[in-house]
């Protein structure tokens, strides 16, 4: 065994120790790390749970969130939809009014080919109907001062000639017969002027007031 001194300088940890245990000292630090001052794992750390009124504040946050987005999109829905359902509530009502004023054009229509019939078949039925048309045509021209001229249809001519002498006693007219003036209606021509009472003009008179255009049609 060699007993060469070795200076304390050199001497490792593990000597120092060594050395220091037999001569009674305090055992040195070693320069490896502790184990038990190294850190805790991740997963060993503790972990810090949310309290019951966090969770609360999480959830209402959630809450209002979803209200929040869930409002704005049904607003916008509800514009969309409001917007879409004006369109087709215009749409409707515009067809409406053209459907509207196609039955009101067929309606009239309808109405004055009623008219023209009954018309027609009431001057067949009751022929004197023509009695009333001159009458009105008379007092229309007033106190006749001149001769004048009674123009009717052929079919009328004969029933006035029997009823006006009795009615113009001091009156001086002529009866004259014109195919081309429709039964039921006349004319008076004097040199005071004009009257036409035929059921040409009174039709489409009438027609005219209606908005529309049209003849007499037998």
């Amino acid at each position: 065994m060699s007993n060469r001194v070795i200076p304390k300088e050199q001497l490792t940890a593990y000597q120092r120790w060594e050395l220091g245990s037999f001569a009674g000292e305090e055992a040195p630090q070693s320069d490896a790390p502790d184990e038990s001052a190294v850190p805790l794992d991740a997963a060993e750390q503790p972990v810090s749970l949310p309290t019951a009124e966090e969770v609360e504040a999480i959830h209402q946050q959630a809450r209002d969130e979803g209200y929040q987005a869930g409002y704005a999109e049904g607003h916008r829905a509800g514009e969309e939809a409001s917007q879409r359902l004006h369109v087709m509530l215009q749409a409707v009502s515009a067809e409406l009014s053209q459907l509207q004023q196609s039955l009101a054009q067929d309606v009239l229509t309808l109405s004055v080919e009623l008219a023209a019939h009954i018309v027609r078949q009431t001057v067949k039925v009751h022929p004197e109907i023509v009695l009333n048309s001159v009458r009105e045509a008379l007092d229309t021209m007033g106190q006749a001062t001149q001769p004048f001229r009674i123009i009717l249809n052929p079919a009328d001519a004969e029933l006035v000639r029997k009823a006006l002498p009795e009615e113009l006693t001091h009156a001086s007219y002529v009866i004259q017969e014109d195919a081309g003036v429709h039964a039921g209606g006349c004319r008076i021509e004097s040199s005071q002027g004009d009257i036409d009472a035929t059921l040409q003009t009174a039709w489409r008179q009438a027609l005219t007031a209606l908005g529309r255009d049209g003849d007499w049609l037998e």
